[in-house]
């Protein structure tokens, strides 16, 4: 597998960027409480309902999410305490999470990286729950949130070395060339290494930070597997849809490896029922603008395969 990289210098530059005042928001000191009480395993369900609930605005977005279509509840979730009920504790800590991350990527600033990075972070999330509700799975949350987070560290490193950033996307275009070539290159570290030592620093959750570190490894990875291959495969799905990274770079690709594994795991994933998939994903697509972040809706989902290579 392609192993995260990052030189001993650029981790350690790294680090300190993330110690130190930067242009990134901070972590609001309800969402640290939210993550330890996710980790404290003496606490309950009534705690985390009370931290949720004392930041309204993240409280309405919790519910706001759940009660979308693609988690089946349409309406029926009114507070958190029965959100907490009905998908689970570790459920509504990660969605919590990724909800309150969406601020982060959000700053007050005219960039275009920062739409670009939004758009796709929320097409990739609201994709992966889709196919999450498909396959039946019960791990919505942490799914939409991975997809949410899962290129962390790109905005990251953005934030740590912009000019040298922007010429690590002006070379992928130009070159047609992998960013993450790039990034060694320039930076001595690339972004799932950085999405990785950021989640570690933070004390995310394991299931946020794996996708994060090995959602562009050539083997599935044992752990945050299968749930992170599903991620990548909407990230190239967004990507391919209108929704990329980076505009006019080369579109990412599926493993061989990683499209074997997903469909041992998941049968029902194949070429041609995707290709069914893709007239249904145009209301998921749709539903972006109505979430934070207000994505703007694409024209088109394009009908060619996320091939695996």
């Amino acid at each position: 597998m392609r192993a995260n990289f990052s030189t001993t210098a650029a981790a350690s530059g790294f680090r300190d960027f993330l110690a130190a005042d930067n242009p990134l928001p901070r972590l609001s000191s309800v969402l640290q409480e939210v993550i330890a009480c996710g980790q404290d395993p003496d606490t309950n369900a009534d705690r985390l309902a009370r931290l949720v609930t004392g930041d309204a605005a993240l409280s309405a977005r919790i519910l706001k999410t759940v009660n979308a279509a693609y988690y089946g509840f349409s309406g029926e979730i009114s507070s958190i305490r029965h959100a907490i009920v009905l998908i689970g504790f570790g459920e509504v800590v990660n969605l919590a999470v990724g909800l309150a991350f969406i601020g982060i990527m959000l700053p007050d600033s005219d960039d275009t990286f920062y739409r670009h990075f939004r758009d796709h972070s929320l097409a990739t999330a609201n994709l992966a729950l889709f196919m999450a509700e498909k396959l039946a799975l019960r791990e919505r949350s942490t799914i939409f949130t991975g997809g949410l987070l899962h290129d962390l560290g790109r905005l990251l490193l953005y934030a740590w070395q912009p000019e040298t950033y922007r010429r690590i996307m002006a070379g992928s275009v130009q070159r047609q060339q992998s960013p993450l070539i790039l990034e060694h290159e320039l930076l001595g570290i690339d972004h799932p290494t950085a999405g990785s030592l950021a989640g570690t620093y933070w004390h995310l959750p394991e299931s946020l930070t794996a996708p994060m570190g090995t959602h562009h490894a050539l083997l599935p990875e044992p752990c945050g597997f299968p749930l992170t291959g599903l991620i990548r495969l909407a990230d190239i799905i967004a990507a391919r849809a209108g929704y990329p990274a980076i505009p006019g770079a080369p579109p990412p690709r599926l493993p061989s490896a990683v499209w074997t594994h997903l469909q041992r795991t998941w049968p029902h994933i194949s070429r041609d029922r995707l290709k069914l998939w893709q007239e249904e994903l145009r209301p998921g697509i749709d539903q972006l603008k109505e979430l934070p972040g207000q994505a703007p809706s694409p024209g088109r989902i394009p009908h060619d395969n996320p091939e695996p290579h």
